[in-house]
């Protein structure tokens, strides 16, 4: 989930974990409060700050994100 630090991306992160999904977050600012929402939730989530114009950035917090979790899958 991209701009998972406030508005549309947190709350989607947020709602994904409410219905039993563990997330994969990234933004360039802060997103201790999404985490907090996840976690809560009982899910696992995998933060990280991205620069998503930048490809390299992107392909770097895909490939830990899929470490992480194993798969890319919504329930």
């Amino acid at each position: 989930m991209t701009g998972a630090a406030r508005g549309i991306g947190a709350a989607t992160a947020a709602a994904l974990a409410r219905f039993g999904a563990d997330v994969a977050v990234c933004d360039r600012e802060d997103m201790g409060a999404t985490v907090k929402a996840v976690e809560e939730a009982g899910r696992r989530v995998y933060a990280a700050t991205v620069d998503v114009r930048e490809e390299d950035a992107v392909r770097t917090f895909l490939t830990a994100s899929y470490a992480e979790f194993g798969a890319f899958d919504v329930p």
